[in-house]
């Protein structure tokens, strides 16, 4: 099956079912945090609601922690589709040069049937 991304500049949101499929997808992951981290070596910060990557990444070498927020120090903000707590601060993120990793379900394509 494969996995609808979306890549906007220094954003790029992927279209996922669960949590479970991020370690099949860890090839992936690693490539789009490296892609959006303008800072070779910066943090990543994992949202708790994806605290999973944040073991994913870790195993892979890459220094990720859960942060309920983003903060300037990180490189890369990792965060699920559903959470709107945040918006202006992750805007704020983005113009400073941090990338953003959304995930999400995209439901309206649900009642389409495709597969």
């Amino acid at each position: 099956m494969r996995t609808p991304v979306i890549r906007l500049g220094p954003i790029q949101i992927q279209y996922d079912h669960s949590p479970l499929d991020m370690a099949q997808l860890t090839s992936f992951l690693l490539n789009a945090v490296g892609w959006l981290c303008s800072s070779p070596g910066a943090p990543v910060g994992v949202h708790p609601s994806l605290a999973p990557l944040a073991k994913i990444l870790e195993g892979a070498g890459v220094e990720a922690k859960v942060e309920p927020e983003v903060k300037e120090s990180l490189g890369v903000y990792c965060i699920d589709a559903y959470n709107e707590t945040m918006t202006e601060k992750l805007v704020t993120f983005m113009k400073r040069g941090g990338g953003l990793l959304v995930g999400g379900q995209a439901w309206d394509w649900m009642g389409l049937g495709w597969k």
